[in-house]
């Protein structure tokens, strides 16, 4: 089975996302520097986790993210980046060229609802991006979030991507978190996201779309999963419940509790009870 976590690397972001899950000011201006990251790095791959996906805020943000990038290549972790697409230039081609990074743009409908939704318009800067380093060679997914918002016009904007080389689609629905907790009224109901990814799969076969199609429902799988908050605090996420087990610092300890909770379900209740939180200092200075 792979292991795997989510780390958000950064708050810092230059979008305002109507429905972004990493808002709260708590972790804002508390991130790690290169060497605790690179430490960190060691600790995931001591403990089996071979799949990391950056996330944040904008992971391109951060000044040694090509630095990090490099150290997940040598160390053999497979390794996917979720971004908004402003900064993914050319001068990022080679880094993203290495066969174990997966690029995943986030893009949610068409041109005017995407920009209303990440409140910019930066439609167009964005797929020019995306086309640019799917041309180059880069392993490129999307990432899109389904709502009322964009679930009628989803086929019109599947079309102005269809000459993109993507390794994936990734369609989620809103989590309520961040600035999406009191969106519920543009959330789908169940039968209505049913009756969408049936139709969807459909169309995209009878249209001969080469895409690879996925969908995550986090709070309908009721699964927890390991995340890393920017400051390195290790947390066990779960979407269903919204409550969160502050694990501790990421060390190589509290990584081996939380892997063995998330991976071991049958343990994660008394995980829950015994390890809700752990104090202690991440790293000395």
């Amino acid at each position: 089975m792979q292991k795997k976590i989510c780390w958000r690397i950064t708050r810092r972001c230059n979008l305002s996302c109507i429905f972004c899950l990493a808002s709260e000011n708590q972790y804002l201006d508390r991130e790690l520097n290169t060497r605790q990251v690179l430490l960190i790095l060691d600790f995931l791959k001591n403990c089996g986790i071979n799949k990391v996906t950056f996330s944040g805020g904008e992971p391109l943000l951060r000044e040694d993210f090509r630095t990090i990038l490099s150290a997940c290549y040598r160390k053999g972790i497979d390794t996917t980046i979720t971004t908004n697409g402003i900064l993914l230039n050319e001068a990022w081609h080679e880094t993203l060229s290495h066969g174990n990074i997966v690029t995943k743009v986030s893009i949610h409908g068409t041109k005017s609802i995407h920009d209303s939704q990440v409140r910019a318009n930066i439609y167009d800067l964005v797929l020019d991006n995306l086309k640019s380093l799917s041309r180059s060679g880069s392993k490129v997914a999307v990432n899109c979030v389904l709502s009322r918002l964009n679930s009628e016009s989803i086929k019109v904007f599947l079309e102005e991507i269809s000459d993109v080389a993507l390794d994936h689609i990734l369609f989620q629905y809103l989590i309520y978190r961040g600035r999406a907790k009191n969106l519920h009224s543009i959330d789908l109901l169940k039968d209505e996201k049913e009756k969408l990814e049936d139709d969807l799969f459909y169309w995209i076969e009878k249209i001969g779309y080469k895409f690879n199609i996925k969908f995550n429902d986090y709070a309908k799988e009721n699964i927890p999963y390991l995340i890393l908050e920017s400051d390195g605090t290790l947390v066990i996420a779960n979407d269903y419940t919204s409550k969160d087990i502050k694990v501790g610092p990421c060390s190589e300890k509290n990584l081996i509790k939380a892997i063995n909770s998330v991976y071991n379900l049958d343990n994660f209740s008394v995980f829950q009870s015994q390890y809700n939180h752990m104090n202690g200092d991440l790293f000395h200075q």
